[in-house]
């Protein structure tokens, strides 16, 4: 960081203190080597936390670094007896988290749901400005899940959250790494963080393209293959994803397979890969087909919050059950596991959206129960199946809007392809 601009946030280390590094140079007119100092006050009470510190000056250039707490928001000066060099309102010190995919996280929702501004939830645009985080400033205009993301992390952390704006309509996934076709995408997020400086962490949402243009086998390479690109050139950081929702096309069905693939691929990667999580987004509205709606937008939100609060601060929160296999029992029934932590059950005993294939093709489920040692679900096939087999749930480009869920309230991820496994082996 080299400037300061209102509503910046300072990403905050381990310890709770941000670091705040200035340089300039002095203004036209004044002397060389005129004596400046910083002062930084807490907005909300007038109270000086950095009262004046001085700033190293040689000849015309000059330098500060200071320590911030955690908080804020802050007004910075850096100032001599000439005047002002640097007045900054509205700084903070926080967690600043990569707004990055396609479409639903560009802001498409269109219809009107109360997701308002927050002082104190501050966004760093296309642009390249810092300013107060608001939906109709997104690509959209529209809304997207950050917005009420940040607002629900700044309640429960008490400090305030920045939001990095980088995610674009229509993009491939190979548009994010430098190692897929050309990674412009991913190069315009390394300038935008050439400015932010250090960072907590990335919300995703994206898929939808690449279940129907792209390569839907190859997305979970694709996307582990971006993680390790993001990691090698930027450090580690968690990611926080959004399992793609649903498309509402009058010929959805040749797309059936690709949408089901992809959301596959982000169960297995949640599953899977470090330091990923997944949240589900396929039981809320959409506005157009395929974008999601306002309300869902601030559902979404709030479910990367709260995972982000169980997993990533270790405070209450909720995060979202996943198939984590499926074994034979005999011809008509298979038993489906989910992960640890979660009572999975099926509302008056109805499958919801899942199917068995063997072989001869498609076997509907037609019941669902807890199993006795309450270790998953009993599921029965509507014609006997014969191994070797596989199980899809809520896997359809349009699949049905009653969802498997856990005790909580939360659908259970989206599953494509789970083996089906023979008794006594594992998937």
């Amino acid at each position: 960081m080299k400037a300061l601009s209102d509503f910046q946030i300072i990403q905050r280390g381990d310890d709770g203190f941000g670091t705040l590094s200035l340089e300039g140079a002095l203004p036209e007119r004044w002397p060389d080597g005129t004596p400046l100092t910083v002062s930084v006050l807490r907005e909300d009470d007038m109270l000086y936390v950095i009262p004046s510190l001085p700033c190293t000056v040689e000849g015309r250039e000059w330098k500060v670094e200071a320590r911030l707490p955690e908080g804020g928001l802050y007004r910075v000066r850096v100032e001599g007896q000439s005047g002002c060099v640097i007045d900054a309102c509205h700084v903070g010190v926080g967690d600043i988290y990569v707004v990055a995919g396609q479409s639903n996280m560009a802001g498409f929702g269109k219809d009107a749901a109360f997701d308002p501004v927050t002082l104190g939830v501050h966004m760093y645009s296309g642009d390249g400005t810092w300013q107060l985080a608001m939906n109709s400033l997104w690509e959209g205009p529209g809304s997207c899940p950050a917005l009420s993301f940040g607002r629900r992390l700044k309640a429960q952390l008490g400090v305030p959250i920045g939001i990095v704006a980088s995610a674009v309509g229509g993009s491939f996934i190979k548009e994010w790494s430098p190692c897929g076709e050309d990674g412009k995408l991913f190069r315009n997020m390394c300038r935008q963080l050439e400015s932010v400086g250090p960072f907590k962490g990335y919300i995703w949402c994206q898929g939808c393209i690449d279940a129907h243009w792209g390569d839907p086998p190859r997305y979970l390479d694709d996307f582990r293959a971006m993680l390790a690109a993001w990691e090698k050139e930027l450090g580690p950081h968690p990611m926080l994803t959004v399992q793609i929702n649903r498309w509402m096309a009058t010929d959805i069905h040749q797309w059936d397979v690709g949408w089901g693939t992809v959301r596959d691929a982000q169960r297995r990667a949640a599953l899977e890969i470090g330091n990923v999580y997944a949240v589900p987004s396929i039981d809320m509205s959409v506005t157009d087909g395929v974008h999601n709606s306002g309300e869902a937008n601030v559902v979404i939100g709030e479910r990367l919050a709260s995972t982000a609060l169980k997993e990533l601060y270790h405070r209450p929160g909720q995060t979202a059950a996943a198939v984590t296999g499926a074994e034979y029992i005999d011809g008509t029934h298979f038993r489906v596991r989910f992960t640890p932590g979660h009572d999975v059950f099926a509302m008056d005993d109805i499958p919801c959206g899942m199917d068995a294939e063997d072989e001869g093709g498609l076997v509907p489920c037609v019941k669902a129960v807890c199993a006795e040692d309450g270790d998953g679900l009993i599921v029965e096939t509507e014609r006997p199946y014969a191994l070797p087999a596989r199980m899809h749930y809520a896997w359809r480009a349009h699949p049905p809007a009653f969802l498997l869920r856990d005790a909580w309230g939360m659908p259970v991820l989206s599953c494509y392809g789970v083996e089906i496994a023979a008794p006594g082996s594992a998937e």
